[in-house]
């Protein structure tokens, strides 16, 4: 096992090698930089292994950075993983029970459904991979910041989930939007709070998703 509390820069184009049952824990004061063209992987195909963020997972460089490639670690977060250029992608799991998801600049790619039972998804930018929010709050953008999640598969939330769509304006911009190519299952709350002093008049529109299918 692996405690981090300081600063773990991973850069160049390296892979991380994790042994069969090893865990890294980046702990509430730690920084995982994530730079690298490579990815995390347990050797064998056989093995298993945990990363475990209740610090700051960062995304910097211009590259993808694979977290748990297709022998990779489980990936569960509690403190903040911020894709800030490049691309994160999770191949085997992807699990947030706290903490927050930021998109700022960067993406996000997942080969099995990324997994909200807590805390929440912000920013704006692209997840390729679907979502499943049981317990978290999916907002595009962030606190009176409209913005718009591309989001290129399907987007199922639960009764517990929540969807945050803030309004501040009628024109395309000034208003929050998830797009989804997929299909979209919406269940437990729905949140429109108006921002920026905006108060609509009878007959505005806002179109804050779009979908391939809805249920």
């Amino acid at each position: 096992t692996v405690s981090n509390s300081g600063t773990i820069i991973w850069g160049g184009n390296g892979d991380i090698i994790m042994g069969n049952g090893s865990t890294l824990n980046n702990l509430a004061t730690g920084v995982f930089e994530a730079q690298a063209e490579g990815g995390m992987f347990v050797p064998g195909g056989g093995g298993s292994a945990e990363f475990n963020n209740a610090g700051l997972l960062r995304k910097t460089g211009a590259t993808i950075s694979v977290m748990n490639a297709a022998q990779g670690p489980t990936f569960a977060n509690t403190g903040t993983v911020s894709a800030e250029s490049g691309a994160l992608r999770f191949d085997v799991s992807f699990t947030q029970t706290a903490g927050a998801t930021v998109l700022s600049g960067g993406g996000v790619l997942a080969g099995p459904a990324l997994e909200f039972a807590g805390g929440e998804l912000r920013g704006s930018g692209i997840v390729t991979g679907s979502i499943i929010n049981t317990g978290g709050t999916v907002r595009p953008g962030g606190a009176s910041s409209p913005g718009s999640f591309l989001l290129a598969a399907n987007y199922t939330q639960g009764p517990g989930g929540t969807l945050e769509l803030e309004v501040g304006g009628a024109d395309l911009g000034e208003y929050d939007r998830l797009l989804a190519s997929g299909a979209v299952t919406l269940d437990g709350t729905l949140l429109a709070p108006l921002i920026s002093g905006f108060v609509p008049e009878e007959g505005d529109q806002f179109q804050v998703m779009s979908f391939g299918s809805r249920s």
